[in-house]
């Protein structure tokens, strides 16, 4: 597989391309975050961030927070420009809503109509209460089993087994994961941008591929437990490459429908909160 990840120090907005929307099969609203440069899905590595509540579940959906406070001094400069650099991508995402309004709020908008792209937009960027930045990032669940589907590394080049040789359930299996992501933590992750559309509104929001757990949270420098030796998922669902023609970029139904199959479901309550 390319090794598309691109780290957070590194990652500009320019680098984000979002495919025109289209109805897929079941004739829902769809569309994809890539790489603007080679076209194939796109994967961030973050530096060391703060993870206020570990792994949060809300309706049986589970995420984890990322805020832009860090205890390590070299993380600082990366976290300030993935949180600038995706405010950017918020502000392209709205002018993404407002070229294909037609489509996507059933009525094509003007310019001084953009007030309404900007209400109908669920940021990928929030702040907590104190003004910090924030981002979620979502935890998949397997299809065959609803495991959790993502990596944790943490002293080790291997992932741990979150099934525990599969000795334990499912609901077990993300109690372990909850204990392995402690409230406060520093955390490394690796994660894909992805657009959807929800009851007329838009949004950006993250999913997770992997997480890295330093053995030890140090005050100072922690390149001794953090650095990540893999690429994501051995075979994400998203891990095509996407081809491109004269007349258009394509995407197939198939790797299209895994990058935002579940949004609409997993998204609802938070485009309500």
């Amino acid at each position: 597989m390319q090794n598309n990840i691109i780290k957070a120090v590194d990652f500009k907005p320019e680098m984000v391309r979002i495919t025109d929307p289209r109805l897929n099969k079941d004739k829902k609203l769809t569309a994809a975050i890539l790489n603007a440069e080679t076209g194939s899905p796109l994967y961030i590595e973050t530096a060391a961030m703060n993870s206020p509540y570990g792994l949060s579940c809300y309706e049986g959906s589970y995420s984890i927070v990322l805020k832009d406070e860090t205890s390590d001094p070299d993380s600082v400069t990366a976290n300030k420009n993935l949180f600038q650099s995706f405010k950017t991508v918020n502000d392209m995402t709205i002018d993404y809503v407002m070229k294909h309004s037609k489509m996507i709020m059933k009525k094509e908008l003007n310019e001084s109509q953009r007030i309404i792209a900007e209400t109908q937009f669920n940021a990928c960027v929030s702040q907590d209460k104190n003004g910090v930045d924030q981002i979620k990032l979502k935890v998949q669940k397997k299809r065959d089993d609803d495991m959790p589907d993502m990596l944790v590394f943490k002293n080790s080049s291997e992932p741990i087994d979150l099934s525990k040789d599969k000795s334990i359930s499912v609901e077990s299996s993300w109690e372990y994961l909850s204990e392995l992501l402690p409230r406060n933590g520093s955390l490394k992750c690796i994660m894909q941008p992805r657009i959807y559309f929800v009851n007329g509104k838009t949004g950006v929001n993250f999913r997770v591929f992997q997480v890295l757990v330093p053995n030890v949270i140090k005050v100072s420098r922690p390149d001794t437990v953090f650095g990540f030796s893999c690429t994501p998922d051995e075979k994400p669902v998203i891990e095509q490459s996407v081809t491109k023609t004269e007349d258009e970029d394509v995407l197939t139904d198939d790797v299209e429908e895994e990058m935002v199959e579940d949004l609409e479901d997993t998204e609802e309550s938070e485009s309500v909160a």
